[in-house]
């Protein structure tokens, strides 16, 4: 995911001394894009000594009589990564100082990477502005704050569960992505128990395999039914074969015809373990499922809530990202125009900024009708939520959905880079963060170059 991660110090440096602690930067090898094409523009006229005048020419340059441009920011490049520097300082509108961050999808090593270029800007600071201004400057860096958790706009509600993922139910949740594991499952959950023999026919041995998956993965218990063969009635339920031991058998007998146990009419049957009955209420391993594929693209798992109710209006997972509110509408069934108006209310109850269905199935016509119908009586262009119809949409979905949103979050960023540095810097930015995908009546379509707009 793309991110951004800066600090900043409050420095107040005027653009000409800006332009010397960047000149100094590059002598010291962090060579920066706009600082290095102007000198290759002057160099094809043969200017290749920087003397005070060009100096003072590459910090601003006066056109019929007025600051044309002012030399306020440059980016450097480290292989997929963009750092970027901005002066905040004399002539700035608000408080002066040297913001430094770094853009990148892979922002593991950003703090290192941004710690080194902080130390290079300082290092070129007292190289080469006057020490006299130097020791009266606060030299120290400060990091910007990162909203990535729940905020007070959802977390005041009392009605919620913070998630928790743990290994072996997103392995559960996992296996029941599968519709054929589900179906077994809730076969199960539905009459509390099955019997082997109760899975007949050609495909038999496939719904025992699964069986056996399921039961590998604690979601379900192997049994063993103890029959009395004289009256056919149930006496007993044991766990395991092993429960028969020729120390117990003499002892387990029957009360109706006091046969031993291991003599009895034994059936295997299945049941429910407490986490198979946990993933399968209310589909809560959906719920699992999606946090699972939320965090491994990106999303913190202490930004993320689950079954938040008040008064009755329940939204089964809600994210904050990036500053705004998402909540998921998850269904293993179909979307039917009946789930719409209650979605739709809980969206501007919950004050979401966007609203996701997920659902195994699809997103019926009659409620994409009624998604349309309130965009138009609202006059929101597109107000229909994002469709993720079938679970093998959801990673690719999910992935793109949160690469828009990081993309319009550091799109702010790339406006204040362009404005401060003069030059409109989009075509730079696309080729290394990529192309926003547009959503059209709650469905991606193309991508388009989001930095030029």
């Amino acid at each position: 995911m793309i991110e951004i991660i800066n600090c900043y110090a409050r420095i107040d440096l005027s653009s000409q001394d800006f332009t010397r602690v960047i000149k100094g930067m590059n002598d010291a090898g962090y060579k920066s894009a706009i600082w290095q094409s102007k000198l290759t523009l002057l160099s094809t006229v043969g200017i290749t000594k920087l003397n005070t005048d060009v100096l003072d020419w590459l910090s601003y340059y006066n056109i019929q009589g007025r600051d044309s441009f002012v030399y306020r920011a440059d980016i450097f490049l480290e292989h997929t990564d963009l750092v970027y520097v901005i002066n905040r300082g004399s002539g700035w509108t608000g408080e002066s100082k040297v913001e430094i961050g770094v853009i990148g999808v892979h922002i593991g090593g950003a703090s290192k990477l941004l710690a080194k270029y902080a130390n290079s800007f300082i290092n070129a600071l007292k190289t080469n502005i006057d020490g006299r201004k130097v020791r009266h400057m606060n030299l120290r860096w400060y990091k910007l704050s990162q909203n990535n958790k729940i905020d007070s706009k959802v977390s005041f509600e009392k009605g919620f569960t913070y998630a928790s993922l743990q290994e072996d139910e997103v392995k559960g949740a996992v296996l029941l992505s599968d519709a054929q594991n589900r179906e077994i499952l809730l076969r199960i959950a539905e009459t509390g128990s099955i019997k082997k023999i109760d899975f007949k026919g050609e495909k038999m041995d496939f719904y025992l395999e699964k069986i056996e998956m399921l039961t590998n993965l604690g979601l379900v218990d192997k049994m063993y039914t103890v029959t009395c063969r004289k009256k056919s009635t149930p006496i007993a339920m044991i766990r395991s074969m092993d429960e028969l031991t020729l120390s117990s058998k003499d002892i387990l007998s029957c009360p109706h015809c006091a046969r031993s146990f291991e003599d009895e009419l034994l059936q295997e049957s299945f049941s429910l373990t407490t986490m198979g009955r946990k993933l399968t209420l209310s589909s809560h391993w959906m719920t699992i499922l999606v946090t699972q594929v939320l965090v491994e693209n990106g999303i913190p798992e202490k930004s993320i809530i689950w079954s938040l109710e008040v008064d009755g209006e329940e939204v089964d997972c809600v994210v904050q990202f990036k500053d705004k509110i998402w909540i998921l509408e998850l269904k293993d069934r179909n979307f039917e125009a009946g789930d719409a108006h209650p979605l739709a209310y809980r969206s501007i109850k919950y004050k979401a900024d966007k609203t996701i269905i997920i659902t195994t199935g699809k997103v019926s016509k009659n409620a994409r009708k009624v998604f349309e119908d309130l965009s138009t009586r609202r006059g929101e262009k597109n107000g229909h939520p994002l469709y993720i119809e079938g679970l093998s949409l959801l990673k690719s979905s999910v992935a793109t959905l949160i690469k828009n949103e990081a993309l319009l979050h550091v799109r702010e960023k790339t406006k204040e880079i362009s404005k401060a540095a003069y030059i409109e810097l989009s075509p730079v930015f696309s080729k290394l963060f990529g192309s926003y995908t547009l959503e059209h009546k709650g469905e991606f379509k193309e991508g388009v170059n989001i930095f030029r707009y």
